[in-house]
């Protein structure tokens, strides 16, 4: 009966290893998935304020220039 019970007992443990061993890989997937996204969403996020910086220059200059020319003594 203890032979059974300790066979039964290999087949549980050999069984919940491979259900381990899938559920790790997958884990190890998501984690590269979720690493890779992020990567792309800071690299847009960057591009994104990039390019509000160098609009917002240009705005601030030509707002500057059109000030001063009026402003300036005739």
């Amino acid at each position: 009966m203890q032979a059974k019970l300790d066979a039964m007992s290999i087949t549980v443990t050999q069984k919940t290893g491979v259900v381990v061993a899938r559920i790790h890989l997958r884990l190890d997937q998501i984690v590269k998935e979720t690493i890779m996204i992020a990567s792309k969403v800071q690299a847009s996020l960057k591009a994104i304020s990039t390019s509000l910086s160098s609009k917002f220059e240009e705005m601030s200059t030509t707002i500057v220039n059109t000030i001063t020319y009026f402003l300036r003594p005739r």
